[in-house]
């Protein structure tokens, strides 16, 4: 397999891409660099459009409470947008965001999925401003005179073929005093691997396709090529910290403050932190995991480098 592995190079930082492991039968490379992973060849979008129709990640009649709650209303107040602030929620979801975002009164949201049930939802149920059925990578094209205040991308870049190209396009459309969250699952996050459910998953998917010993599936699991989340074809990335970074330093007129956050947190994990039983053990091991390289997610704030908030 590995004779097969064209050169190439990453998309984030432009170092080199080499076979890491089989997984899913599909061979995985991996940046020395900047560590991002991601799948050797990537699917077509026709194929990505028949595998998201009916996603609808999340969608039930109990999750708007987890969203439209003080936590949520006060993390919006924290970025102190303009009166009726203008919205873009991308890959929403179902649009529960955006759903909050105007039940809260910050302004209007336009919410933009490629699940044609879930932008349904969206507009029918969820009575959300503009709902767009298009791929994410047409953002631009869609509205293209309208500024947004706020744009949250939450775990979408991981799913497309090519998420420079969609940042790129997102930040285009940013106010002068908007702000962009770019959230996505942490690369070379350690956290889950302390649940013993999901180690044995993980485990048993990379060693036995690889004909590897526990030794060695461990040796790459607690390295800098864990890949975390990268589950093709649903999750084509494990995006790193350094990779990020690199792609956004090469982006004139912005800048960006980054941060983590794990399992827990209310606000960039509320699907997962309120139905997770509290157990202080957990919370202890998990603790210890985070403190390598962080929290399962990864969370990018972007404005005009211009604007002093």
């Amino acid at each position: 397999m590995k004779k097969n592995i064209k050169s190439k190079q990453c998309c984030f930082c432009g170092g080199n891409l080499s076979f890491s492991y089989i997984l899913n039968g599909l061979p995985i490379v991996y940046c020395s660099d900047c560590h991002t992973s991601t799948i050797d060849k990537m699917p077509d979008n026709k194929d990505l459009e028949k595998f998201y129709d009916g996603f609808k990640f999340s969608i039930s009649d109990n999750t708007s409470k987890l969203i439209c709650n003080n936590n949520i209303k006060n993390w919006f107040a924290g970025f102190n947008l303009p009166t009726d602030a203008q919205m873009l929620d991308i890959g929403g979801g179902g649009g529960y965001f955006s759903y909050a975002f105007e039940q809260f009164g910050f302004g209007k949201a336009t919410y933009i999925d490629i699940d044609p049930q879930a932008c349904k939802y969206a507009k029918e149920t969820l009575d959300i401003s503009n709902v767009i059925c298009d791929d994410v990578h047409n953002i631009s094209s869609n509205k293209t005179n309208k500024k947004y205040d706020f744009i949250y991308c939450r775990h979408v870049i991981e799913h497309l073929t090519d998420p420079i190209s969609m940042i790129h396009k997102a930040i285009s459309l940013l106010s002068d005093q908007g702000y962009f969250v770019l959230q996505f699952p942490n690369g070379l996050s350690f956290e889950r691997l302390h649940e013993i459910k999901q180690l044995k998953l993980r485990i048993h998917s990379i060693k036995e396709p690889n004909n590897w010993s526990y030794l060695k599936t461990l040796s790459v699991l607690f390295s800098r090529r864990t890949a975390f989340d990268l589950w093709p074809v649903r999750h084509l990335w494990a995006i790193s910290k350094k990779g990020m970074s690199i792609a956004l330093s090469n982006v004139k007129g912005i800048s960006y403050d980054v941060k983590t956050a794990n399992i827990l947190d209310k606000i960039y994990s509320p699907y997962s932190a309120y139905p997770l039983k509290r157990n202080k053990f957990k919370n202890f091991t998990r603790n210890i995991f985070c403190k390598f390289h962080g929290g399962v997610h990864l969370i990018f704030i972007i404005k005009k480098s211009d604007f002093l908030s």
